[in-house]
């Protein structure tokens, strides 16, 4: 009757353990949300953009003909045509906070690039002026939908500044479809 008991109180304890032990401190996972609206993007100030230092000597920048936002069939994206931009970062607040235990989910589409000659073209993601994700893409290079999942290291608040960066030499068009909170993979 006493190994009953005890093992009794043993499932009890693991049930109790495996229902409401450590997963009772967690918060809940929540819903995919938009970081951002693609009809908010800025430019950012040359004071505020973390890739000044890498902006050629002579910059040729029309924004009104470079940088727009294109219903590409899935909704709105930012579109950056580097013949007329070759180099930019558009900035704007977070729309959602973000946890530890969430990923950002990034979608970006380039059609064909070319250049003059091979080059790389560098694009980075920062939020309040740290890169969290950044990617060179060689060129020339066939058109190509990129994702990428990236791990959030510190949470963040809502209206974080958010900012996208593209550099390129050549005639490239660059659509940035989505960047999405989301719950991190469970193991």
């Amino acid at each position: 009757m006493d190994r009953g008991r005890r093992a009794r109180g043993l499932i009890a304890a693991l049930a109790v353990d495996l229902v409401g032990g450590c997963a009772a401190d967690e918060d809940p996972p929540r819903e995919a949300a938009s970081l951002v609206d693609h009809r908010a993007w800025e430019p950012s100030p040359a004071g505020d953009d973390p890739y000044a230092a890498r902006a050629p000597a002579e910059l040729d920048c029309d924004l009104q003909q470079g940088v727009s936002v294109e219903d590409l069939g899935g909704g709105p994206a930012l579109e950056i045509d580097t013949s007329w931009c070759s180099f930019v970062t558009m900035q704007q607040p977070a729309r959602v906070d973000a946890r530890t235990d969430e990923i950002l989910h990034l979608a970006l589409w380039h059609y064909d690039l070319v250049a003059p000659e091979p080059a790389d073209a560098y694009l980075a993601l920062a939020l309040d002026g740290e890169t969290v994700w950044e990617q060179w893409v060689p060129i020339p290079g066939p058109a190509e939908l990129l994702t990428a999942d990236v791990a959030i290291a510190a949470p963040w608040a809502q209206d974080a500044t958010v900012q996208f960066h593209v550099d390129n030499h050549g005639l490239n068009t660059w659509d940035l479809l989505e960047i999405t909170r989301q719950p991190a993979p469970r193991p």
